[in-house]
């Protein structure tokens, strides 16, 4: 009697443990998706579709006219163009890709203050993030 007892016991536990485990990928309810898709998902842009989409940006933000957001996608892809040179000449040298990036944006902002009226500069600047220019340098201590 005590071995009809274990063994239903056992067979039970496959029974019911088939039954919880046994759903396949078809059988289960699809995971929700986020609005954003993974990173190997999103699709790499061109330079030119990226200086597009930030000279977009800024003549929305800072109402910038044709001709100037026509001269604003140019200074971003002579940025990006520069930049990446920079970056690549300077390797895996921490420091001189920090300057490189520190020097790009200095250029950036100087060419966009060009262009812009000193109200829309105003506004470009209030917008812009405290990056690293700002921050203390890598590795010191105060």
């Amino acid at each position: 009697m005590k071995n009809l007892v274990k063994i239903l016991l056992v067979v039970s536990v496959f029974v019911y443990g088939n039954l919880a485990f046994g759903q396949t990928a078809a059988t289960q309810a699809p995971a929700t998706t986020s609005a954003k898709p993974a990173p190997s998902a999103q699709v790499k842009m061109t330079p030119d579709q990226r200086a597009e989409k930030r000279a977009a940006d800024l003549k929305t933000r800072l109402g910038l006219t044709d001709d100037q957001t026509a001269k604003v996608k140019q200074i971003y892809l002579n940025n990006e163009t520069s930049r990446n040179a920079a970056m690549k000449a300077a390797g895996q040298d921490k420091d001189a890709r920090i300057a490189a990036a520190k020097n790009s944006r200095e250029q950036l902002d100087n060419d966009l203050a060009k262009v812009l009226t000193a109200d829309q500069n105003a506004k470009y600047k209030a917008t812009q993030p405290k990056t690293a220019a700002t921050a203390p340098a890598a590795g010191t201590t105060k």
